[in-house]
């Protein structure tokens, strides 16, 4: 003994190593108190008991406290057995069903372990368990070191395996688990079905059957009065069935219910049957968990939501409620009597509002409903992500919050468009909770009751801004220049093509001016393209500077930009805009550490209508002049004649002729002659180029020979003139004019080339 402790009342609590006792020192009455009885430990330690305030007894051990009363204190874990796990044939183990229902195939064997929740009474745990379907008697209750039992050949069918567990302060109610053995093939329905067709015997026996329960249905409605006749009919009308249970006589009556009795009638069938075939198995705990608190005075009502089977052999939900409506003399309940309803729709309405809640919820697009007066209501995490604010931010605030302020005419609009219609389809710009403007596509749709009345509102939004700035962002590249910004080839034959419509409506010019940097090729070469990119910008930038803000300055490409002069009275006006370009452009570029461009400018001008009344025509037309201005010796401006135009369509004629005159045969040499007047002979020649065309006749030289040069057709020529040469000169050294010799003119080019030999 390590400690004693005495209570008022005589009880003498001992802490030994074998527990605690307690002495009664009134009739000499010892108990004792092990681990079974829930402590902690067997031993206590010395001079660790007391009495506390309340009358409890503590005792301390190696193991800790353990405080007790005088009596012994009744189990407070939960009062269940749990199944803890399955296994089927050579499967390995596997957590229950949740829905505790199993699926076997016919043959293999099941093994089902399960355990008291009672973990203070392992070793005083006795088990017993059955197999509904094999049989209704229980196992003799026994402990079960395994925990566990297993079944094998079960037959195909339904089976509801229950266990139930006594630690010797408490008895579990059952843990259940359904255990459906499915048959092969053979021994399916379909062949059950074809087997029946084979005995004639079952279904005699099943027609009997059935006319037997025919009889018993027509004898209850026989018995029926009037008065339950109309009863039945109302409660029919209703929706609503009435149903009694007769707790003496051991049945149950039930009137009116469409769904369950498939019209307005009334069946009676014993307690038993009800619960056997009507009730779902798996809501019959609850049930009758449920009724037997009502009839123990535990509730005012009965009160339960659960499966029965229905007219047409479906299960189907009800909600029944009712009361004890006699008792006997005792006060035990004798008749119990209420309604029930049928409730599967309202529940598969409950469901639907379900899945099409979690189906918005999940939706990446934002979604949100409001009342009539477009406050909001309900939205979806999408919906927050977007915007901003969370749902209990948003929730209660109208729709106007997110309403940006740079668009209000369209919001009334929107609001128009909802109250006329119920529906609007299209973008608006929203703002989010930091500001920022968001553009949405928005699709909304009224939703009404069955008054027809509008309730609320439902909106999708996809957020658009990404797209819009993509799409400006190709606009931006379909019609601009990314190097200057400048609007390119494009832009430019739009904003000509309106510029010569208001031209027509005013009666004024419209100018355009092809501008062309002059050796531009020289500076980009020499410094290099980022150079050359410097001198393009800085070239727009000019340009840009000069003109007015309502003229057009674009870049064509390369080293040619465009300039459309809008509001001009007369030409002079366009000569004087080309002058002062010539004059800007005539200060030198800054290109930036320490380096600097002269670039000049060659201006070719065109004016709608004087020269031409499309946009196509005009730019060709300046092109052409430009072309002049540089034939003048660059750094000036032309103005475009017709003149030019036939000089530019012949000098076009003359080099395809020019391209062709070799295939042809029209180019030959002729020689000029040196002569020694002192010795008087010829002493050498020289070979001269000639050109005689099939369209044009004789084309002069210093015609054809700056054309070949600007087309690169000069050193094809001279290679020609090379080659024809010298074989003249070797045919007339076999003749035996050895002393002569032969001069060849060759252009700048070729001789660059270095390939002469």
């Amino acid at each position: 003994m390590y400690c004693l402790v005495e209570q008022p009342r005589g009880t003498l609590w001992i802490g030994t190593n074998l527990g605690i006792a307690a002495l009664d020192t009134v009739n000499g009455r010892i108990v004792h108190y092990g681990q079974r009885d829930g402590i902690n430990g067997m031993e206590s330690n010395a001079g660790t008991c007391t009495r506390l305030k309340d009358g409890s007894i503590a005792f301390g051990g190696p193991e800790g406290f353990v405080i007790g009363a005088a009596s012994r204190k009744p189990s407070d874990l939960p009062n269940t057995v749990q199944l803890t796990a399955l296994r089927i044939g050579d499967e390995g183990e596997r957590v229950p069903p949740r829905d505790g229902s199993l699926r076997v195939a016919l043959g293999q064997p099941v093994r089902i372990q399960f355990a008291s929740l009672d973990y203070r009474h392992p070793a005083a745990g006795l088990y017993r368990y059955r197999l509904l379907g094999r049989g209704t008697r229980w196992s003799a209750p026994a402990p079960a070191p395994t925990h566990g039992v297993s079944y094998v050949d079960l037959d195909a069918g339904r089976y509801t395996f229950e266990v139930a567990a006594s630690t010797g302060t408490m008895t579990t109610p059952p843990a259940r688990l359904a255990i459906i053995v499915v048959p092969p093939w053979w021994d399916s329905p379909a062949m059950r079905a074809l087997y029946a067709l084979l005995a004639g015997g079952v279904v005699l026996l099943l027609i009997g059957m059935t006319w037997s329960r025919r009889r018993t249905e027509r004898r209850y409605r026989l018995d029926s009065a009037a008065r339950e006749e109309r009863l039945k009919l109302a409660l029919w009308g209703s929706g609503d069935a009435l149903w009694e249970l007769d707790l003496q006589r051991g049945v149950l009556r039930r009137m009116g219910d469409l769904h369950l009795l498939g019209g307005p009638r009334e069946d009676v069938l014993t307690i038993e049957d009800w619960r056997r075939y009507a009730v779902h198995p798996d809501d019959l705990p609850h049930l009758e968990q449920t009724l037997a608190e009502h009839l123990a005075g535990h509730t005012p009502f009965y009160e339960s939501e659960h499966r029965l089977r229905g007219a047409d052999g479906q299960w189907i939900w009800i909600r029944a409620r009712g009361k004890v409506s006699e008792s006997d003399a005792e006060g035990r309940p004798l008749r119990v009597i209420g309604t029930s309803r049928d409730i599967s729709s309202e529940l598969a309405r409950e469901r639907e509002r379900s899945i099409a809640d979690l189906v918005v919820r999940s939706m990446g697009e934002a979604v949100a409903v409001t009342d009539a007066r477009m406050r909001f209501v309900a939205v979806n995490p999408a919906f927050t992500r977007m915007i901003g604010y969370t749902g209990q931010d948003i929730l209660g605030q109208p729709s106007s919050l997110l309403d940006s302020p740079d668009q209000p005419e369209a919001f009334v609009q929107v609001h128009a468009k909802l109250e006329s219609s119920g529906h609007f389809s299209g973008e608006l710009w929203q703002r989010k909770r930091d500001g920022e403007p968001i553009l949405c596509r928005i699709e909304i749709n009224e939703i009404r009751d069955g008054h027809g009345q509008r309730t609320h509102f439902v909106a999708v939004l996809t957020d658009v801004t990404a797209r819009r700035r993509a799409e400006q962002e190709l606009h931006y590249l379909a019609n601009y220049d990314p190097l200057t910004g400048l609007p390119n080839r494009t832009l430019l034959t739009e904003r000509l093509g309106d510029a010569i419509l208001r031209a027509r409506q005013m009666g004024r010019l419209v100018a355009v001016l092809f501008v062309d940097l002059d050796r531009f090729k020289h500076v980009n070469d020499a410094h290099g393209h980022s150079v050359g990119d410097r001198v393009l910008q800085a070239a727009g930038r000019r340009l840009r500077a000069v003109v007015r803000d309502d003229d057009t300055v674009a870049r064509l490409g390369g080293d040619e930009f465009t300039v459309v002069l809008e509001r001009v009275a007369q030409t002079r006006d366009a000569e004087d805009i080309a002058q002062k370009l010539l004059e800007v452009f005539a200060e030198p570029m800054d290109l930036g550490e320490g380096r600097e461009a002269q670039i000049s400018l060659s201006i070719g001008i065109a004016l709608y209508p004087l020269h031409g009344l499309a946009p196509t025509d005009l730019l060709k037309y300046a092109d052409i002049a430009m072309y002049r201005a540089k034939e003048r010796g660059r750094n000036t401006y032309a103005v475009y004649t017709e003149a030019l135009d036939t000089e530019v369509r012949q000098r076009a004629d003359l080099i395809v002729a020019l391209q062709r005159a070799l295939k042809r045969e029209e180019l030959h040499l002729v020689y000029q002659p040196k002569l020694n007047l002192a010795e008087n002979r010829i002493t050498g020649v020289e070979a001269l180029l000639r050109w005689h065309s099939e369209e044009f006749g004789n084309i002069p030289p210093s015609l054809f020979i700056p054309l070949a040069e600007e087309i690169g057709l000069i050193s094809t020529l001279g290679e020609f003139v090379i080659e024809r040469a010298c074989a003249e000169l070797a045919a007339w050294r076999a003749a035996g004019l050895t002393d002569v010799t032969m001069a060849v003119n060759l252009s700048a080019a070729q001789l660059a080339r270095g390939d002469i030999s």
